[in-house]
């Protein structure tokens, strides 16, 4: 048995089958549309990341024709998927909640490690008597050289 495949290549260049020929039995599975990023999620994602940019910037960062941005954002902003105006051919994003946008917070703990032993002088170090020269270094206080301090989440 031979089997050919014809592909179809979509707008995000995935490339999908669409039929197969066995020994001349025709086979199709169904022309299906399928993207690992949707055009439009990928143009409301690239002008969530910037505070202002023109059309001709998102239609070369997404690989879409400026009209097809266009559409595509004022579509947005209309769902209220994004927050901004459009003038004069560029995005302005306007600060506040999206639809469908959940903050997260949370606070990050971290413990910083001062060496045992200077690697230059061998002294032992005890962290109540170092001094902190920045965030991450340690001056020793018997040879005066800078460590590097351990940073470790907890």
């Amino acid at each position: 048995m031979y089997g050919v495949s014809m592909y179809l290549v979509d707008e995000a260049e995935v490339w999908t089958p669409i039929a197969f020929v066995f020994t001349g039995v025709f086979a199709v599975e169904g022309v299906v549309r399928r993207r690992a990023i949707g055009l439009s999620t990928k143009i409301v994602g690239i002008a969530q990341g910037h505070a202002k940019v023109t059309m001709q910037e998102l239609a070369s960062l997404s690989g879409a024709s400026p009209e097809r941005v266009t559409s595509v954002l004022y579509a947005a902003i209309a769902s209220g998927k994004i927050r901004g105006t459009i003038e004069h051919s560029t995005f302005i994003r306007s600060e506040g909640a999206v639809a469908g946008a959940k903050t997260v917070e949370r606070e990050v703990m971290v413990a910083r490690k001062v060496p045992e032993r200077c690697f230059k002088c061998g002294a032992d170090m005890n962290p109540k008597e170092v001094e902190w020269v920045g965030p991450d270094s340690v001056r020793c206080p018997h040879c005066g050289a800078t460590l590097a301090v351990k940073t470790e989440r907890i």
